[in-house]
């Protein structure tokens, strides 16, 4: 077998050379002449041989010029599939959680430290200026606020939302047997309500000459002051997280907002940036729209973020954002600040490339990558025909989660994981809010302040002390309770030692709140007062012949009793107080 196929071999080898000879022969011999036969017929073949290969290398240009083209954005930006070699980011390695120097022993310093004494003297300076102007252009005299009384109204405006009884009328609140007896113990249904319409932030009478360069003059000082508190008592550790807020409104306001989009529709629009991590409220800026006198603002997003993030201290800090914030330019000026974002884009950006965009044609659960100097871009197939699209100046690999089943990219769970810091703010504060319907947006302002002062003290309270009431799911509830009570205590006190004749139904209140400790004390003030009002009556168990008049009555029945009849407490002096 071997041997038939060496002759097969050796005949066609012989069989090639006595075919091939010729051709060699005549083209060596005929290579200097003009005419040759054979000279084309090699030329010819030497010719389509090269003509294949150019055909396939063509093939693999037009690959990677679709590629290419495939990766230019509309925003003249080339986005490379591969990340670049060297990274030159620095992390942030701070201690997370409150400032040093801020020790707390009850809820009531925590609070303090958001609103502080001068946001209440700046408070009750306004205030009685503006009750008192008011009042003498009506004839009558302002009863002035104290600082006890003013805490005790944030006391009560506190207790309101804690109960969740925002829609409910002041006076049933007070005069209701069966609401909570601190209201009527605290103060009058009058007070209350005067404060409530008569509370200022700023001096009316300079207020036209200062909105005439800011639309948020009436509230601004107050507001400036909160700020200052919020960025100096909270260290961030690694990521904070940027949003946005409409409070509900629709009263009179130069800087009303209106986003079809959203439930409420109109309202003041805030753009906070909160802690990723832990519920907390660095800072915030409200927006005004156009100040008089400037024109009217450009890029507002990219200029709220960098506003925000010049109050932050340490650098190396990363921020996550929505697509209204997220954009190149901005991810270049924080990269040069030293800080790194995170946010999502919408597929119509113009430096989206048309690879990252959704398609029918790409896979489910697959992803596309491009790296553009320092920022990169991920695009994500979780549906089909949909694309979700991630920018990032944090991440700069093609790190994937394997081991799960959507093989995820990691700054999609990065993002995912540090997203919702706005949120869990506004929900914390959402759950027990204190506002009531107002007609003044500075009461507005002042009412969803006390609600992030609330979830921010709770929160600094709460990393000092854990195991706070047992550290349960209620624990923030349990947080506000304690604080009202811190809040209203003195004015109670005050009330109950300078006030005289106080009714029935105002004592028994104290005495349910613990003030005064000793019921008979206030039986006796009771019959002291009754005596005082009433005339004197015949007994009521006596027999009418006797006609025995008295001006003493029975605290329960408010019959008119004598001494025979009744029974007289003996109690000490030591239990008296």
């Amino acid at each position: 077998m071997v041997h038939q196929n060496a002759e097969v071999t050796a005949s066609l080898t012989e069989e090639y050379e006595s075919i091939a000879a010729p051709d060699l022969e005549s083209e060596v011999s005929d290579s200097d002449g003009p005419e040759s036969s054979s000279a084309p017929d090699v030329a010819e073949g030497q010719k389509t041989v090269l003509t294949d290969f150019e055909f396939s290398s063509e093939e693999s240009c037009d690959e990677e010029s679709d590629d290419r083209l495939s990766r230019w954005s509309k925003g003249d930006s080339y986005w490379s599939k591969y990340p670049p070699q060297s990274d030159t980011r620095t992390f942030s390695q701070s201690c997370q959680g409150p400032a040093l120097g801020s020790s707390l022993v009850t809820p009531k310093d925590a609070w303090e430290l958001f609103i502080s004494e001068n946001i209440i003297d700046e408070i009750l300076q306004c205030t009685n200026l503006g009750g008192q102007r008011a009042a003498s252009t009506k004839g009558k005299v302002w009863q002035k606020v104290t600082k006890e009384e003013l805490n005790s109204f944030i006391g009560l405006s506190l207790l309101i939302g804690l109960e969740r009884n925002g829609d409910v009328p002041v006076r049933e609140l007070f005069l209701d047997p069966l609401q909570n007896p601190l209201y009527r113990a605290t103060m009058s249904v009058g007070r209350y309500e005067d404060l409530h319409g008569c509370l200022q932030f700023d001096d009316k009478e300079t207020r036209v000459q200062r909105e005439t360069s800011d639309h948020m003059a009436a509230f601004r000082n107050v507001w400036d002051m909160f700020l200052i508190n919020c960025r100096k008592r909270f260290i961030p550790r690694d990521c904070v997280s940027v949003g946005e807020q409409l409070v509900p409104f629709r009263g009179r306001c130069k800087f009303l907002q209106h986003l079809p989009r959203l439930p409420a529709k109109y309202g003041i629009k805030i753009f906070w940036m909160c802690d990723a991590e832990v519920p907390y409220a660095i800072d915030a800026v409200i927006d005004t729209g156009r100040q008089p006198g400037e024109e009217t603002e450009e890029n507002l997003a990219e200029n709220t973020v960098l506003r925000l993030s010049s109050g932050l201290q340490q650098k190396g800090l990363n921020i996550t954002m929505d697509s209204y914030f997220t954009s190149i330019p901005l991810a270049e000026n924080l990269f040069e600040k030293n800080l790194t974002m995170v946010g999502t884009l919408h597929h119509k950006n113009p430096h989206v490339p048309p690879i990252m965009k959704p398609s029918k044609l790409r896979e489910l659960h697959t992803s596309e990558f491009g790296f553009c100097g320092n920022v990169s871009m991920v695009s994500y197939v979780p549906k089909k025909k949909k694309a979700e699209i991630i920018l990032s100046t944090l991440h700069t690999s093609e790190a994937l989660n394997e081991t799960g089943a959507k093989n995820k990219p990691e700054v999609f769970q990065y993002y995912n994981r540090t997203k919702g810091g706005v949120n869990n703010v506004q929900q914390m504060a959402n759950n027990y809010a204190c506002k009531r319907r107002t007609k003044r947006w500075p009461m507005l302002l002042w009412y969803n302040m006390l609600n992030i002062a609330i979830v921010n003290s709770f929160s600094i309270f709460n990393a000092q002390h854990p195991s706070f009431m047992g550290g349960g799911h209620n624990t923030q509830r349990m947080f506000i309770k304690e604080l009202v009570k811190e809040l209203v205590a003195p004015q109670i006190h005050r009330r109950r030692k300078e006030t005289h004749g106080l009714s029935k139904s105002i004592l028994e209140a104290m005495g349910r709140c613990g003030v005064p400790t000793s019921l008979s004390a206030v039986t006796s003030e009771i019959q002291q007062q009754s005596c005082q009002n009433r005339r004197r009556k015949r007994c009521y168990y006596c027999r009418s012949k006797r006609d025995r008049k008295v001006s003493s009555y029975c605290c329960e029945c408010s019959k008119p009793v004598c001494r025979d009849h009744s029974h007289m407490v003996v109690i000490c002096y030591q239990c008296m107080r």
